[in-house]
């Protein structure tokens, strides 16, 4: 990797693209909405991002 990438950040934003991935696919094939995917794991899904979207802002603004 780049020496001015984060590892874990990057491990942090595939996990939640592969969520949002299962989770569009558990509700297009899906005919109920009891699902414990779509009730637990996928109101996270959007808090994940906006989490590493704003540390990798916020670095961003230190180093300017």
């Amino acid at each position: 990797m780049s020496a001015n990438r984060i590892e874990w950040v990057d491990r942090m934003r595939g996990i939640a693209i592969i969520s949002v991935v299962i989770q569009h696919l558990t509700m297009y094939f899906s005919y109920h909405d009891s699902l414990i995917y779509l009730k637990l794991i996928g109101a996270c899904n959007m808090g994940v991002f906006f989490f590493v979207s704003g540390y990798i802002i916020n670095l961003s603004l230190i180093h300017i």
